[in-house]
C-alpha cells in the first residue's frame, strides 16, 4: 500500500537548441516536478548523446530534470521518449517529444539576371551578374529557402584562382574591389546545415567603363562647439576618394559618407575641427579619381580666433512720461558668437533682449541690452557676463548707474 504522504510529480518534456564552447547541441529535457520521493527518469532506445540529471529540493518535495544532449543531425525527424517512475504510481509514465525534420530547398541570386547557357546542368539555374571594372564594395546577396535553424555559406571560383579580396559575408558574396577582370568567371556558391545542402552557380561578367569625373565642392561651417568642413565629390563613376592633408599641429576627426544615385557616386569627407583656433591654417582636400591624371586638390583657409572684444554703455528711453535706462553689452569676436548674460544684484523686473550679426569677415557680433524703469537700479552696478571658446574664463564687465539725485 502507497504511503499517503507520496506526492505525484508534474511530468514534462520539452527540446531546445543550446550552444557549448561553440558547438551547437538539441536537449530534449524530461522533468518531473515536486514529487516526494523524487521520481527516477529512464530514456528508451538511445545510445548516441550524453545524460546529464539534476535534482532540486523544495521543502520537502523534488524536482529531477534528466537532460539528453546530442548533435543536432542525430535523431532528425525522430520521436524520443523518457520513462518516469514514481512510487506512488502503479505504472510507468512515459513521455515523446517529435523532432523536426530540418531542410534546405533552394538558394537564389537576388538582382541577378538568370541565363540559359550550354554549360548549365539540367534543371540547374545559372545567374549572371555584370559589374563594371573599377568599383569597389559590390555585393551579391544571396537567398536560402529552408527550415533550419541556420546556415553557412560558401563560394568558390572555378579552377581554384578564388581572389583574396572576395568573401561571403552576412549570406553576401562580397567583392572588395576595386573590380578587375580577375574577378569575372563562374562561382559555385553553397549553403550548408551539417548534411542538408544546397547550391547555386553564379556567373560574374566584368565591363570596361568610361569614369566619369566627379563634381568638387568645399564648404566650411561654424558650430557652437566645433568647426566643421566638407569636402565634396558628386556625381562621378566610380566613387572618388578623398583625403585630408593637415598641418602637424593641427588634429581632427574625419568621418566617410557615400551614396549611390541615379548611376553615379556622391562621396563627402567631414573634417572635425575645434571651433577655436589661435592660428590660421591652410588645410588641403586631395581627390582620386581615374577620370583625372593627377590629384585634385582643393585649399580651404582657417581663419584664426580671437577674444571678444567687449563694450558696455548706457543709454536713456522715455515712455509714457517715464524714463528708463537702456545698459547695452556688445561683444565682437571671431566665429563662434560669444554668450552673455546679466548678473544683477537687487533687481526682480526689468527687459532683455539679444540680437547677432555676421560680418563677411567672418566675425560675430552680439549685443545684449537690458531695459528698466530708471529708479529700480539707481546707484546699483549692473554687471555683463560674457562667455566664448576663447576665454579661458568668463569676462565681467561692470557698469556704474549713478543714483536719481545726480541725475
Amino acid at each position: 500500500m502507497a504511503n499517503p504522504s507520496m506526492i505525484v510529480p508534474d511530468m514534462t518534456i520539452e527540446t531546445n537548441m543550446t550552444c557549448e564552447n561553440e558547438t551547437e547541441f538539441r536537449e530534449v529535457k524530461c522533468k518531473a516536478v515536486k514529487g516526494r520521493p523524487a521520481a527516477t527518469i529512464t530514456w528508451l532506445g538511445i545510445n548516441l548523446g550524453d545524460i546529464r540529471e539534476i535534482v532540486e529540493k523544495d521543502n520537502d518535495t523534488e524536482t529531477v530534470t534528466s537532460i539528453y544532449r546530442f548533435l543536432p543531425n542525430l535523431h532528425e525527424g525522430e520521436n524520443i521518449s523518457c520513462v518516469i517512475t514514481h512510487p506512488k504510481n502503479s505504472t510507468h509514465e512515459v513521455k515523446t517529444i517529435s523532432l523536426p525534420v530540418y531542410y534546405l530547398s533552394s538558394i537564389y541570386v537576388l538582382n541577378a539576371e538568370v541565363t540559359n547557357t550550354k554549360h548549365a546542368v539540367e534543371k540547374e539555374i545559372l545567374y549572371r551578374v555584370v559589374l563594371e571594372a573599377g568599383q569597389q564594395n559590390q555585393t551579391i546577396p544571396l537567398q536560402v529557402s529552408g527550415n533550419v535553424p541556420h546556415y553557412e555559406v560558401k563560394c568558390i571560383k572555378e579552377n581554384d584562382s578564388h581572389p583574396s579580396d572576395v568573401n561571403v559575408i552576412d549570406h553576401t558574396l562580397w567583392i572588395e574591389g576595386p573590380v578587375e577582370k580577375r574577378h569575372a568567371g563562374n562561382y559555385m556558391c553553397r549553403a550548408s546545415y551539417y548534411s542538408k545542402h544546397v547550391s547555386v552557380q553564379l556567373e560574374v561578367e566584368v565591363t570596361s567603363f568610361q569614369p566619369v569625373p566627379p563634381i568638387i565642392r568645399t564648404e566650411m561651417m561654424d558650430k557652437r562647439e566645433h568647426r566643421i568642413i566638407e569636402c565634396v565629390a558628386t556625381d562621378s563613376i566610380p566613387p572618388a576618394n578623398i583625403s585630408w592633408i593637415l598641418p602637424a599641429n593641427l588634429t581632427g576627426v574625419t568621418v566617410y559618407s557615400s551614396s549611390f544615385e541615379n548611376g553615379t557616386h556622391s562621396t563627402v569627407m567631414t573634417l572635425q575641427l575645434p571651433v577655436y583656433t589661435p592660428h590660421g591654417y591652410n588645410i588641403t582636400c586631395e581627390i582620386e579619381h581615374p577620370a583625372f591624371k593627377d590629384k585634385q586638390a582643393r585649399t580651404i583657409f582657417v581663419p584664426p580666433s580671437f577674444t571678444p572684444y567687449i563694450t558696455i554703455q548706457t543709454t536713456k528711453e522715455y515712455k509714457e512720461e517715464s524714463e528708463y535706462t537702456a545698459v547695452e553689452c556688445r561683444a565682437v569676436t571671431s566665429i563662434p558668437a560669444s554668450n552673455i548674460t546679466w548678473h544683477l544684484v537687487n533687481s526682480k523686473s526689468g527687459e532683455i533682449t539679444v540680437g547677432s550679426v555676421s560680418h563677411e569677415n567672418g566675425t560675430q557680433t552680439v549685443v545684449s541690452v537690458f531695459r528698466f524703469p530708471t529708479p529700480l537700479l539707481s546707484g546699483q552696478d549692473v554687471a555683463c557676463v560674457v562667455e566664448h571658446p576663447s576665454l579661458p574664463d568668463a569676462v565681467t564687465r561692470i557698469i556704474s548707474l549713478p543714483s536719481i539725485s545726480e541725475y
